[in-house]
């Protein structure tokens, strides 16, 4: 009988497999008060459980666990995760409980991530209340876990017939969900590749810089979709870009071109006006003349890239008919 400080026991099951079917069995050294615990097939114990169907439900009805069945929701790799579970006599005839091992239902990697505080050999009475604790530590975090408990039960009055009394155990891991807070994008930042793929490994944060080059005054609107991959769903998020420009890096010299009073028919007016880029990039500058003056004035560039902190002079002509 193995006990802990606290002088709680927690003995090691004496089962040990035997046959062509040993290679099956596996034991894992659990950490602290949780001592190493037997692994059945489930060949095995599908074996064990046949045997002993007819007593199956007769002991089903005199034990209750509580809760019902175990659940680690959400567990976080190399994190230690405790429950209790109560398991109940509800019948009138005492039962005496020992802890058989635990049946794994699905594949785990590495070693066994469950462990159980045992008392061995108990006999619970009618009402009694047998505790335990089941710890769960696991270095996968991509394992999803489903076994069942297994405790091997018999009543006084039929010592020689025994069955099982199984305590559901599901461990589901925490899923990695990449969150992002939309963003008003007023100024512009470093360039952005509709096409980037980036790797956000757990616990870690990635930030992405949209350059925004506006071309015109005014309120700009642009909607990005963010698409995301995990083991387990693909998700989609949209993000709303949204910029509105009051004015533009760009200074006219003069700002008002004032011919005075002119005589149709009379000559050519001329004079020039100044663009300068005061921004940190190039800009494109298209001058554009409405319908009743086009017969009269010729701007000549008319079309021309500005760099930044550089000017371009515009030579404008009138010939008034």
């Amino acid at each position: 009988m193995i006990k802990n400080t606290n002088g709680e026991d927690f003995s090691t099951p004496s089962y040990q497999p035997k046959g062509k079917n040993q290679e099956k069995y596996r034991k894992y050294e659990s950490v602290g008060k949780y001592k190493t615990e037997s692994i059945l097939s489930e060949e095995e114990f599908n074996r064990h459980v046949k045997s002993s169907s007819n007593n199956y439900d007769r002991y089903e009805k005199c034990l209750e666990c509580t809760p019902k069945s175990i659940i680690f929701n959400n567990y976080q790799k190399d994190k230690v995760y405790t429950q209790t579970v109560k398991i109940t006599n509800v019948g009138l005839e005492p039962i005496h409980c020992r802890y058989f091992g635990i049946t794994v239902h699905t594949k785990v990697n590495g070693c066994f991530p469950i462990g159980v505080a045992v008392r061995d050999n108990v006999i619970l009475r009618s009402g009694l209340v047998f505790c335990t604790k089941i710890r769960l530590c696991n270095s996968n975090e991509e394992d999803a876990i489903n076994c069942s408990i297994v405790y091997e039960t018999r009543r006084r009055s039929q010592p020689y017939q025994h069955s099982y009394f199984l305590v559901p155990v599901s461990c589901v891991p925490a899923r990695a969900i990449v969150q992002i807070t939309p963003l008003r994008i007023i100024q512009s930042v470093q360039l952005f590749s509709e096409k980037y793929h980036i790797i956000v490994p757990p616990f870690t944060i990635k930030n992405i810089h949209v350059k925004f080059i506006p071309e015109y005054k005014g309120f700009h609107e642009e909607i990005h979709i963010f698409q995301f991959e995990n083991c387990y769903n693909c998700l989609e998020e949209k993000i709303e870009l949204i910029g509105d420009i009051k004015k533009i890096p760009l200074i006219v010299e003069p700002e008002i071109i004032d011919f005075k009073i002119c005589v149709a028919n009379s000559g050519v007016y001329s004079t020039k006006f100044k663009v300068t880029n005061v921004g940190k990039g190039p800009f494109s500058v298209c001058v554009k003349i409405s319908k009743l003056m086009k017969k009269h004035v010729r701007v000549y560039p008319k079309e021309t890239l500005i760099q930044s902190n550089t000017h371009c002079d515009f030579s404008v002509r009138l010939h008034p008919r």
